[in-house]
């Protein structure tokens, strides 16, 4: 799909005045080149599943999101040259997705430039992210993006030159199992992460980010919880000619090592990684869990056993759970929920789905160890209820527990965002009575029919609109106004009462915007 060979004779696909629509979509077995398109005014720019296109030299504007993927793994196609702009939640969302996103300019695009859920695993080079309220680059739930460019072998080596900078959150946000690479002395690096008024970059409950040789200047604003940071060396010069708002007038430097490194045998094994000697740093890391199993950093070296797996197309990762680690994982309630989570993404992975489900509430069950497990394992089930069963439901039903119990926490914003997906005419600060709308116009027949004294009438609207219900006898004589208001989007129920009304048969008429319909009743006394 495509027009031309520049931005200037660009193919437009866009939705009608005060309209949107779908977006362009790519399900398992297509495939293909999106290149020289102008895509605007859709819930998603560009939605692929279980497969990725090319996608390059595009202009991306005003959608909900740019660009997202879902369960495409990791993929030799590319995400380049692009302009993803002004859409409201999310430049790129990727969900087990691991694509290569390289010399995009992505700005102003809502809460977040890149969002990487559930095991997404993204390279990063040449990028310009900006402007955002959330975060530049955003990674929750096992995702480890690395900020440099990539080879057939893994090996992570040359220059990241990507420039995260200016936006109003933060610059580069980890949580929960999402261990980031951003270079290692003499090895990559040269990122200007920088001028976000919030903090440069955050890493919260077991994250490891390896970041040398990107900051210079004075020292940035750094937030870590119960996670690694590797921040030294730093740089003398700034990269890419961009200088650090803050650096002293003579050039001279105020920098503070934030390094609480890991243990220095898995250190050798990560480094072995990063070489690409993915056999040798699984043995590596393997020998840790056998020789400290109740050592709480085992479930990091398992999280990075199947990092290794993946990066080198290895087989075999869920033998090896159940063959070496589960017996061990008794011993070990962290190295246990680490277990149960990776064993999930291999079953979403193969259509499991009931088998993910299952693990993620014993996870909430069984191993309730701390908050971040108990919200993560709230949300990943009603996610999976939602995305891959379409059991809007009960995925309902989680989100409503992980609202009750973490109501300020940014998991919540985040299935409002998904559940707009199946609604897109969802308003942004709805409850979740409203959070699932219907999609047309309707009402339904009363119940009970006939009745006696008392039926009631149900009714939808997908949009905010006014309402009229009324009641006529079968001259047309207008015998009761139920309704006459503006009503919210929703289902909505009124009670019709027939004290007064003799026996018989009535008829019932809705009016909402446009839509009309009549319905009889009838009162038996």
């Amino acid at each position: 799909i495509g027009a031309g060979d520049d931005f200037n004779e660009q193919f437009k696909f866009w939705a009608i005045p005060n309209q949107s629509w779908g977006g362009l979509v790519f399900n398992s077995g297509s495939g293909g080149t999106i290149q020289y398109c102008n895509i605007r005014n859709a819930v998603t720019g560009i939605a692929c599943y279980n497969t990725l296109p090319i996608i390059q030299h595009n202009s991306i504007f005003d959608n909900s999101t740019g660009i997202s993927l879902y369960n495409i793994g990791t993929s030799s196609n590319e995400i380049s040259y692009n302009l993803i702009q002004d859409n409201s939640s999310k430049g790129v969302y990727l969900s087990s997705a691991s694509p290569k996103l390289y010399s995009n300019t992505i700005t102003n695009n809502g809460q977040y430039g890149v969002y990487c859920y559930y095991n997404s695993s993204p390279y990063l080079y040449d990028n310009i992210i900006s402007g955002h309220t959330g975060s530049g680059l955003y990674c929750t739930s096992y995702s480890s993006a690395k900020l440099v460019p990539w080879n057939a072998s893994g090996c992570c080596w040359g220059h990241g030159d990507n420039n995260i900078s200016n936006n109003s959150g933060r610059g580069i946000n980890a949580s929960y199992w999402s261990n980031l690479y951003l270079g290692s002395s003499p090895y990559g690096g040269f990122n200007s992460i920088c001028d976000n008024t919030g903090y440069e970059l955050s890493a919260m409950y077991s994250c490891n980010i390896m970041a040398e040789i990107n900051w210079w200047g004075t020292s940035p604003e750094f937030y870590t919880y119960q996670s690694t940071f590797d921040n030294l060396p730093y740089l003398s010069n700034p990269p890419n000619g961009i200088q650090k708002a803050g650096v002293t007038e003579n050039g001279e430097t105020s920098y503070q090592s934030i390094n609480n490194g890991i243990d220095r045998n898995l250190e050798k094994a990560y480094m072995l990684q990063l070489e690409g000697k993915f056999d040798e740093a699984i043995a590596a890391y393997s020998n840790f869990i056998n020789t400290k199993p109740s050592d709480p950093e085992a479930a990091y070296a398992l999280v990075r056993i199947e990092e290794c797996h993946r990066l080198s197309n290895k087989e075999g990762f869920l033998n090896y759970l159940n063959k070496d680690v589960k017996s061990l994982a008794a011993i070990n309630n962290y190295l246990a929920v680490v277990l149960l989570e990776l064993e999930s993404q291999y079953f979403v992975k193969d259509e499991k789905y009931k088998e993910a489900i299952d693990n993620f509430q014993k996870i909430n069950k069984e191993y309730n160890l701390n908050s971040y497990v108990d919200k993560y394992s709230i949300f990943n089930t009603g996610y999976i209820y939602l995305k891959f069963l379409n059991d809007v439901d009960n995925a309902v039903k989680s989100f409503e527990e992980l609202t009750n119990k973490y109501p300020e926490d940014d998991l919540v914003g985040e299935f409002k965002y998904l559940l707009r997906g199946v609604n897109p005419n969802m308003p942004k600060n709805s409850s979740l009575s409203t959070a699932i709308l219907p999609s047309e116009f309707e009402v339904t027949q009363n119940y009970p029919n006939p009745f006696n004294p008392t039926t009631k009438i149900s009714y939808q609207l997908p949009v905010d609109a006014p309402v009229t219900l009324k009641v006529y006898d079968l001259l047309g004589r207008e015998v009761a106004t139920l309704i006459n208001e503006e009503r919210q989007a929703g289902t909505h129920e009124v009670e019709v009462d027939a004290n007064n009304p003799s026996s018989g048969v009535y008829l019932y008429k809705i009016t909402m915007n446009d839509f009309a319909k009549t319905m009889k009743m009838i009162v038996i006394k």
